[in-house]
């Protein structure tokens, strides 16, 4: 997914991560749900664990206060003692937000807070829904992958039958995210996986580095070492036995989109035969951070502000853009947009907020610690239109109508004109009016709809995608 800086919720997001499934009850592994009382306000907790090598835990949390909602928030840190069964996860993002507690059988009990100020919290785990897919109608391999700084976990999908067969890449968006880019109960990459091998098409997914079984460190991460990965997933895919090394694709969704542009447009070895761009950017990243922050901020303005916002935060993000990384001038330009913007908020509006512990010095820090990582400063000047006009593979475009996070009308016209520019690249256009990012059907599309909702990835999207990947 695309990572949210949105200035103006209780917990700013940074990234659409995945909920991960219970696993034994001896260790943390799982999903665990609970809530707690602050001045009066309930905060529902949601910790999403998952273990990595050895006997270590990556963690994500889950917030709702007062009906604002921000998801997977990545711990910072996160320990598990398994002699005395106690988890201590602390989320850096979150204004240094600390849980410490201990397991007795499914329960986690304890207490969270920051700066000395605690409340007890008991949550609970969840089973998660069993969404894998139990099919023998084609071979599951589990691989592992040797990029330039990482060791990627993966997993092959492929046809029993012997055969020379089409191969797609799977690349997640942005944030930490499994193979199966598992978002809530949603698995998407899993159902396309599912879908296209059972079509004759061979699979590859892989977590993402810093995620899962791989290695690597993601909070250091920046788009292009991203990239990277996905080369040596493409560049393993054309050495397997069963796979067509001359229609070897990738598949990017959100971010991954650009990856796969970045990849097409390179030219060289692990340059794709063809990509698929599933819900992508076209627009400049600061366009659409743009576009993020005018709908996180409509209900907060009066309509009159709504074209001064637009304005003051069009001007940020085309100066922030051009940061070289500085932290204190970072700060002044952070700083400085959140007073502005705050300026055209009402008195009573701004009250509420702090009631819930939204304020201006809260946001500075918060988006500070957002929008000073390696991974937001190479992102905010990323514009596709640099890789688009040296794309010569053919290229599918898929796009739900609802999608609140990447509108399909502006970013569609804008990879048309963007592939305008050469004259060997074919490009399919493929759009579905009532499905959402995710490519489930919807009834509004926003981020705060997904845990909502329970139907599966679209089957016409996916038979559109199977047919494409057949006839390159």
């Amino acid at each position: 997914m695309i990572r949210f800086v949105y200035i103006y919720l209780a917990i700013a997001f940074l990234a659409l991560t995945p909920r991960f499934a219970a696993a034994q009850n001896e260790n943390p592994a799982g999903k665990w749900k609970g809530h707690f009382s602050k001045d009066g306000v309930r905060v529902e907790a949601t910790f999403n664990v998952k273990p990595r090598t050895g006997a270590t835990f990556s963690a994500t949390m889950d917030l709702n206060i007062a009906g604002n909602s921000a998801f997977g928030l990545p711990a910072s840190e996160c320990t598990y003692d398994g002699a005395a069964k106690r988890l201590h996860l602390v989320f850096a993002a979150a204004g240094g937000l600390e849980f410490q507690g201990t397991q007795v059988g499914e329960t986690l009990r304890g207490v969270i807070g920051a700066l000395g100020e605690y409340d007890s919290l008991t949550l609970t785990r969840v089973e998660t829904p069993a969404t894998t897919i139990a099919n023998t109608a084609y071979a599951i391999d589990s691989v592992t992958i040797k990029g330039r700084n990482a060791r990627l976990a993966a997993t092959v999908t492929h046809p029993w039958e012997k055969g020379k067969y089409p191969a797609l890449v799977l690349v997640t968006g942005s944030g930490p995210q499994d193979r199966d880019e598992t978002i809530f109960n949603h698995k998407p990459f899993e159902a396309i996986a599912d879908h296209l091998t059972q079509q004759g098409i061979v699979v590859l997914r892989y977590d993402d580095r810093g995620v899962g079984g791989s290695t690597g460190d993601f909070a250091t991460a920046t788009t292009a070492d991203f990239a990277d990965d996905a080369a040596a997933a493409v560049r393993f895919a054309r050495k397997l036995p069963y796979v067509d090394k001359n229609r070897v694709g990738v598949l990017g969704h959100s971010e991954g989109g650009i990856i796969a542009m970045m990849l097409a447009a390179e030219g060289k070895k692990e340059a794709p035969n063809f990509i698929v761009l599933m819900a992508a950017p076209g627009m400049p990243m600061k366009t659409i951070l743009v576009r993020q922050n005018e709908e996180s901020m409509a209900s907060l303005l009066p309509e009159e502000k709504r074209a001064e916002f637009q304005h003051l935060t069009e001007a940020f993000f085309d100066d922030y853009a051009k940061s070289n990384g500085n932290r204190t001038a970072d700060s002044t330009r952070i700083a400085q947009f959140v007073e502005r913007s705050f300026a055209l908020i009402p008195p009573e509006t701004e009250n509420l907020l702090a009631q819930h512990g939204v304020t201006r010095e809260s946001l500075i820090a918060q988006n500070l610690s957002a929008m000073t990582t390696p991974w937001f400063l190479y992102a905010v000047k990323i514009d596709p239109a640099t890789y688009l006009s040296h794309i010569s593979c053919s290229v599918l475009a898929m796009q739900g109508e609802r999608d609140r996070q990447v509108l399909a009308d502006e970013n569609v016209a804008a990879i048309r004109e963007g592939l305008s520019k050469t004259n060997s690249c074919r490009l399919t256009v493929k759009r579905y009016a009532d499905l959402n990012h995710l490519f489930i059907p919807c009834r509004t599309g926003s981020v705060q709809e997904y845990p909502t909702l329970n139907a599966p990835f679209s089957a016409a999207a996916l038979d559109d995608l199977a047919w494409w990947v057949k006839t390159r």
